[in-house]
């Protein structure tokens, strides 16, 4: 930990004194790698992993590395989709709704992962942040938890969640190397008829059956929800782009409303939003979430309350401590996000235009 400072954003300085020669002992040494990663956030860890790609052959520390980037961007993507889909369904939602955007967020991984496999380690590493319980027969719920109430969080809640997440993970490093990863016991299913939950198809006399009928519905739908996670990517890339000028231009902290206004600004609705005069306000605060999960280690999201203001405004603030090696991950992180979208929205497309040829 000497070699990179402390763990916190807010307090790491680089020592950049350090012999090339030591770093090169560190970095050929599993063990040391391991303990120091315990201590090192997600942008850092993957300067590491590329080190130790690069230098030497050590599995146990690439397999903490590679557990660490997947429970956190598993988490990232439930908090995401969440804030996607509650704009207009509240804060609890159930799992079939979300599982869709969830899926293209983390669409690289195997597709054989159980939904089980997929929600335990997040429920243990959580701990009072997420809930899950069943509303009904096929009917899970996911419910995000501020203060142990359910709660939509704020921009800044967010940010702290995905931050207290990653620490969460961090601290199981050594777990994760010898894979053993975190997990908890899901809530028991409850017995009982199932109730479907889409739609009656009466299909018209021909060679269509009810079964594609549904298919294709079932495939359009999906599309229609790649388009606004889409948005909502392409929206957060734009306030990256947006927030970075903003602070290379010299002022210290960027307010929430200033973005909002600025990604539901015509200039910048056309190309989140093709076809639209402007994105929406709700959708735009999705994006500002998702740029808020992403910028660990850039930029921290905080909390103030002007003099005679009533409520209390939500601002982007720069550390002075802040690494260029963050700033290009949070760039990098954004870009992979929407390349993965448009990858698994054109399989998509595809898979559509194959179902509704079935139906003809």
């Amino acid at each position: 930990a000497i070699l990179f400072g402390a763990s916190s954003s807010s307090q790491r300085q680089p020592c950049h004194y350090v012999p090339l020669m030591c770093l090169e002992i560190v970095l050929h040494n599993e063990e040391l790698c391991l303990g120091l990663s315990s201590f090192l956030e997600e942008d850092d860890c993957f300067a590491l992993r590329c080190s130790a790609s690069q230098s030497f052959t050590a599995p146990k520390l690439r397999r903490a590395l590679r557990w660490r980037a997947t429970l956190g961007t598993r988490f990232a993507a439930i908090e995401v989709a969440l804030a996607v889909h509650g704009v207009s369904s509240g804060t609890a939602l159930l799992w079939q709704d979300i599982r869709a955007s969830v899926e293209m967020l983390t669409a690289d991984e195997p597709a054989e992962v159980t939904q089980e496999e997929f929600l335990s380690p997040l429920l243990a590493l959580a701990g009072d942040m997420l809930r899950l319980h069943w509303r009904g027969p096929g009917q899970l719920q996911v419910v995000q938890l501020q203060g142990g109430e359910p709660c939509a969080p704020s921009l800044a809640e967010q940010w702290q969640r995905q931050a207290r997440f990653d620490r969460a993970a961090a601290a199981c490093t050594e777990q994760l190397a010898c894979g053993k990863v975190p997990s908890v016991e899901l809530p028991e299913a409850p017995r009982g008829r199932r109730l479907s939950r889409q739609f009656s198809v009466c299909p018209a006399p021909g060679p269509a059956t009810t079964e594609q009928m549904q298919a294709y519905q079932a495939e359009r739908s999906a599309v229609q929800d790649g388009d606004t996670l889409l948005a909502v990517l392409r929206g957060a890339e734009l306030a990256r782009s947006f927030l970075r000028e903003q602070l290379e231009q010299g002022q210290q902290e960027v307010v929430e409303e200033a973005l909002l206004k600025a990604l539901t600004s015509r200039r910048m609705g056309l190309q989140v939003c093709p076809g639209a005069r402007a994105m929406s306000r709700e959708l735009a605060h999705a994006s500002l979430a998702h740029l808020a999960l992403c910028s660990l280690g850039w930029v921290t999201v905080e909390t103030a309350k002007k003099k005679q203001a009533r409520k209390a405004f939500n601002y982007f603030v720069q550390p002075t401590s802040f690494s260029s090696v963050a700033a290009a991950a949070a760039e990098r992180r954004l870009a992979a996000d929407l390349a993965r979208v448009e990858r698994w929205q054109r399989r998509r497309s595809v898979s559509t235009q194959r179902c509704f040829i079935a139906c003809l």
